[in-house]
């Protein structure tokens, strides 16, 4: 559940009627809007209730994706779902960091390997880009244990 409580119907109206619009006539709009910003499963049909809309098809660029559960709950079809059915909206994994499943092997050599395996098999389901934005987070914690042992 976001912390906003938008799901895709109030997130495609406020994007349509507020957030487009206002970013069109302050002259931005070329600001690549994403949608969803959440886990994979959810991409398919959250993305087909948002592009229903011609003009959000207009505004939105792409779609943001978590990958927090991708070793517990894989689902690599919705990638591949959005990928084909919306071909001209990028995927973007935006929060980037399974190191809460490798942070119990305490070494940097596996979170980087876990990582690397992630953004493999993410780019054969068509994400482009991914942002590793915990990785400071895990080495500080790395650390922390390691000198606790």
């Amino acid at each position: 559940m976001h912390s906003m409580g938008w799901n895709a119907t109030t997130q495609r109206e406020w994007i349509v009627n507020n957030l487009g619009p206002t970013l069109e006539s302050a002259g931005y709009s070329d600001v690549k809007l994403m949608i969803l910003d959440d886990q994979r499963p959810l991409i398919p049909k959250w993305a087909r209730e948002v592009f229903a809309d011609e003009k959000a098809l207009k505004y939105v660029s792409g779609i943001g994706v978590h990958w927090y559960a991708d070793d517990i709950v894989p689902f690599p079809f919705a990638l591949d779902q959005a990928h084909d059915e919306f071909p001209d909206k990028f995927l973007l994994y935006t929060e980037a960091c399974n190191g809460i499943f490798c942070r119990f092997q305490i070494r940097l050599f596996v979170i980087i390997e876990c990582n690397l395996q992630a953004c493999l098999l993410a780019s054969c389901h068509g994400i482009l880009i991914m942002s590793c934005w915990d990785l400071g987070r895990e080495l500080s914690d790395i650390c922390t244990i390691s000198l606790k042992i």
